[in-house]
């Protein structure tokens, strides 16, 4: 208010009732309530609060007063005939002047946000007990209708023309007022455009939702679900994001915020950021295991249903994987992860396979159940060499499996086990060596690059074996099913040579035909390539492709490189 240059008059108050403003506004009633209910639908003002018969350059102060409330403007006010002249020339002006002030915008100072909050929560307090003196007051309104009606129909039968209103009660009637007071600051609250010095938080809004319990939901449920839902038409999947989180945190009883908040959010994922994608994944992840009322979990489901057929499928992958990400599955919403391959892609990848044990350089080892192919010098030995000099340079080692949560030595590693070094960093992707080993595996299957994982190296010194046998293809629960799909093909390559009868074998127990132990891989000269399907022909994931590393004898270090090829690339 401070920010209104020059205070305006108001009609029959500071100005006489026959003043030319006052003749003027009565002359164009018409004109004014067009452009009240214009001014009321773009500035979101209650229509009740623009007076059609007050002069236009209150209007115009009134709006701008709800900006100036609203966002912390600077606004200069002219004349007043040229406010008057500026409105009557056209309606558009109007708006397109509030909205050239909405854009002049200052950040409040912190804190203001949670003082906003805290008075949400004053408001939605005080409609419980309009609610319930609401209830109180029902019996008396019902009655006192119900002898309005009687006497309504006598006097009806006498004459046509009565119209005879019914009372409304006071308590219904301040309800309204806080709800309607309700949907005017929730949008703001929620706001992330750089209104608040303190960036949103679901943290905060928890302290809100914390009131929404469920014995408000038959008086106070419909006018908080109604401004809930108009509150959330301009917010951005982020701010919706945040939300669903609070709503989760809080626990909420009410279904309604639930299905307005997938309503709106379904809406906003057919065009939106990869990082937003996963922020609101994650929300639901959150929302999924918090939330203890199986009806606000369908009401969320119910709200994006309806829009989950515009959501581009690349989308759909990104929020199952980050839902996945935080152990959560929405099988009913999202879908299951693809599992199994294309008969088509599985074809073509024992068709390579075979292809490998045809060529020069390629030996078929073993063909039933799966082939298991070797290829001598499918990269340089000097390249081997490098990846091992790289990992030690930057220290890239790490254990692959540590001590859990029970145990006295809780994150250490677990003796007897080998080390890993993943190679996924992009300066570790482009390096040369990295992108020889990686190119060959996708020409030798004819995928595109992108489809082949980070190699790993992993390291074996004496003693150090896997807990076991295991397959190399992913399990129903791994969420990187939903970004890449399910592993075709495995390539371990060999970094460095072993002397004979130092161990080190790769043994496929369940490869072969019963009785004969399975196959045994003796250690490979460097540069080698042991390549094999990870899935039958059919498309679906080969049990009987585990492996397992046998123990190294002698004192000497066996380094091995690992990839995969899967189905598909990551979005």
């Amino acid at each position: 208010r401070k920010a209104c240059a020059v205070p305006m008059a108001r009609p029959g108050i500071d100005e006489p009732l026959d003043s030319p403003a006052v003749r003027l506004s009565r002359q164009h009633k018409d004109t004014w309530l067009r452009a009240a209910n214009d001014v009321s639908r773009a500035c979101c003002i209650p229509r009740r609060s623009i007076n059609p018969a007050s002069p236009a350059a209150t209007t115009a102060f009134l709006v701008l007063l709800y900006f100036s409330d609203v966002f912390g403007l600077r606004v200069f006010i002219l004349d007043h005939d040229r406010q008057i002249s500026s409105c009557f020339s056209g309606r558009e002006q109007l708006i397109v002047l509030t909205r050239r002030a909405a854009a002049v915008r200052q950040n409040l100072p912190a804190g203001r946000r949670l003082l906003k909050i805290d008075y949400l929560r004053d408001i939605v307090n005080d409609m419980k007990q309009l609610s319930e003196q609401a209830v109180a007051d029902s019996g008396e309104y019902n009655q006192k209708n119900s002898r309005i009606r009687r006497k309504t129909k006598l006097v009806k039968r006498l004459t046509e023309n009565i119209n005879r209103p019914y009372d409304i009660p006071a308590s219904q009637q301040d309800l309204q007022a806080k709800a309607n007071e309700f949907a005017k600051w929730l949008p703001h609250v929620i706001a992330t455009d750089g209104m608040w010095d303190e960036p949103l938080e679901a943290q905060h809004l928890v302290r809100l939702f914390e009131t929404f319990t469920s014995d408000m939901e038959q008086q106070v449920g419909p006018p908080v679900a109604d401004a809930f839902k108009s509150s959330l038409i301009h917010a951005q999947l982020r701010e919706l994001s945040e939300l669903l989180q609070a709503l989760a945190i809080a626990n909420v009883a009410l279904p309604a915020p639930y299905e307005s908040v997938g309503d709106y959010a379904a809406r906003r994922c057919a065009d939106c950021a990869r990082e937003d994608l996963e922020v609101f994944g994650w929300a639901l992840a959150s929302m999924k295991e918090s939330v203890t009322h199986e009806n606000c979990v369908e009401a969320l489901k119910m709200g994006m249903g309806s829009h989950m057929h515009k959501i581009p499928s690349d989308h759909i992958r990104l929020i199952a994987w980050s839902c996945a990400e935080a152990g959560q599955l929405i099988p009913d919403l999202l879908g299951f992860p693809p599992f199994v391959v294309s008969e088509m892609d599985a074809q073509e990848t024992w068709s390579s396979c075979s292809r490998l044990a045809a060529s020069e350089t390629g030996k078929l080892l073993a063909g039933f159940p799966l082939p298991v192919v070797t290829v001598d010098q499918a990269v340089d030995p000097d390249v081997a060499a490098t990846l091992i000099t790289l990992a030690n340079d930057m220290d890239l080692w790490r254990p692959s499996a540590r001590q859990g949560a029970s145990s006295v030595n809780r994150g250490d590693a677990v003796e007897g086990r080998p080390w890993t070094a993943l190679l996924d960093s992009p300066d570790q992707q482009t390096h040369p060596a990295v992108v020889a080993l990686r190119r060959w595996t996708a020409m030798a299957f004819t995928v595109s690059l992108q489809q082949v994982e980070a190699v790993r190296l992993v390291r074996y010194r004496q003693g150090e074996v896997p807990a076991g046998a295991h397959p190399d293809a992913r399990p129903l629960s791994d969420p990187s099913l939903w970004l890449s799909g399910q592993r075709m093909a495995a390539v371990m390559f060999s970094l460095n040579d072993l002397p004979e009868c130092s161990g080190g074998e790769t043994h496929f127990s369940r490869v072969g035909f019963e009785g004969e132990g399975g196959l045994k891989v003796p250690a490979l000269s460097a540069g080698t390539a042991l390549v094999w399907p990870t899935v039958r022909a059919d498309g679906f994931p080969e049990d009987k492709a585990a492996r397992c590393a046998l123990p190294v004898l002698s004192n000497v270090v066996k380094y091995v490189a690992m990839t995969w090829v899967r189905a598909d690339v990551a979005p």
